[in-house]
């Protein structure tokens, strides 16, 4: 292991990578906390509990127990004050670690790969890490919201992409069952405008930006953008960042700081109803400029369903969508819910949504994601449901559209090789 023991009654261990720092502490390693490489806050594992803490500041809180033979889940985001008490918890405990350093009680042994470690540098990263206190911490939420509108979702395999907002808010925003971008009046940002966020972009993740895997081209139907428009964003992001194997393959950041780092490529939500603006050719167009995967929000595949949900697009047209978008070599990632419609249409949603999920003919770069339905207490789905009478299945109902949706589509998935993965949207932040 390469790292470094603490000469304690409780021994500390520290690991290193190029895009983040770690230190687990206990003999059991019952406690570990990572940083990224300005000194962020990313994960933390105290008491049994996991938390994940956002760039907006915000913190995730997961916790696992198991109680008479099931595994209890609690998942939530904290509170002002418990994310102020955790923060202060973590710089008491980098505290301890950096005297432990500081005043030479650190043992330092080598790894057993053989690789030089950097134990010079170790220092130096405690006390950037000791930087950002819990009042930094909150000035750097303020920065964050001058650079991003919130980021209201992402696919789960995007969760560790640079978010770059070509667009703010939704084109639609009037699905009933949606309430990301209510209070974010959509437009497209000119390229001007979108090279400042850029570089603000770069600015503000600094080194971190080591971290980060892939570009996600935001925000919840970026797609819908106009193809003379799109392309010239989509060439911005290619001169700005190294993708695949383009240029030399360094991250060049606005202090002048260059970092070996490639990303894999582009990404972006579309919608069935955005689609049919772009014909075949604007696909290979954008695919010739680095667009790896577009996320297609289906939801169901019953149009009764959703109209009821006041979704434009119909199962045909997303069918048509699919169809041109793979023939440009772009993958898809397929977005469905299990429970939505309620009991009235549930035999219905999980027909007719199979058969389609079928017919689009998934392949091996293609993910399906089912993702649970949870009513938002003050949505327009709510007031429509309740006045028309639909009954909420439960959540026995609900896992069990989910592993019927998954069953269904297990033999296709192993004979063509896409993946079918869970989407819980309790579990976002970025």
């Amino acid at each position: 292991m390469r790292g470094v023991i603490l000469q304690d009654p409780i021994p500390k261990a520290v690991s290193l990578r190029p895009s983040d720092f770690s230190i687990s502490i206990g003999i059991d390693k019952r406690h570990v906390l990572t940083f990224d490489m300005t000194g962020r806050p990313l994960t933390c594992f105290l008491d049994e509990r996991t938390y994940k803490r956002g760039l907006d500041n915000r913190v995730l809180l997961v916790r696992r127990d198991r109680m008479r033979g099931r595994e209890l889940k609690e998942r939530r985001l904290l509170e002002l004050w418990e994310t102020m008490d955790l923060l202060r918890r973590i710089h008491s405990i980098m505290t301890a670690v950096e005297e432990k350093f500081r005043t030479g009680e650190a043992e330092i042994f080598q790894p057993m790969d053989g690789r030089p470690f950097p134990t010079d540098r170790i220092g130096d990263w405690l006390k950037q890490i000791l930087s950002m206190d819990p009042p930094t911490l909150a000035k750097d939420r303020d920065r964050f919201l001058s650079v991003y509108k919130p980021v209201g979702i992402l696919p789960p395999d995007q969760y560790l992409s640079v978010v770059l907002q070509g667009t703010e808010g939704c084109s639609h925003n009037r699905c009933t069952f949606c309430h990301f971008y209510r209070e974010i009046e959509f437009r497209i940002k000119s390229l001007d405008e979108f090279a400042r966020h850029i570089r603000q972009v770069k600015e503000f993740l600094g080194p971190a930006i080591g971290l980060r895997r892939a570009i996600f081209l935001a925000d919840a139907n970026a797609m819908i953008i106009p193809q003379k428009k799109l392309i010239p964003l989509m060439e911005r992001i290619r001169e700005e960042f190294p993708i695949d194997r383009d240029g030399d393959g360094l991250l060049r950041l606005p202090s002048g700081e260059e970092i070996p780092h490639r990303f894999a490529g582009i990404h972006s939500f579309i919608d069935s109803f955005s689609g049919p603006m772009k014909e075949a050719k604007d696909f290979l167009d954008l695919e010739a400029l680095s667009l790896r995967r577009i996320y297609l929000g289906l939801e169901s595949g019953n149009d009764r369903l959703l109209r009821f949900l006041e979704k434009p697009g119909t199962s045909r047209e997303a069918l048509a969508l699919v169809r041109r978008v793979k023939k440009a070599r772009i993958s898809v990632g397929v977005i469905v819910m299990a429970g939505i419609g309620g009991k009235k249409f549930a035999k219905a949603h999980i027909e007719d949504t199979v058969a389609l999920l079928k017919a689009m003919e998934l392949g091996r770069r293609d993910i399906l994601y089912i993702s649970d339905f949870h009513v938002h207490p003050d949505s327009e789905y709510r007031r429509r449901s309740e006045s028309e009478g639909i009954e909420d299945l439960d959540l026995d109902g609900i896992v069990g559209q989910r592993r019927t949706l998954a069953d269904a589509l297990l033999p296709m998935a192993r004979k063509e090789g896409f993946k079918i993965a869970p989407y819980s949207i309790q579990n976002f932040i970025y």
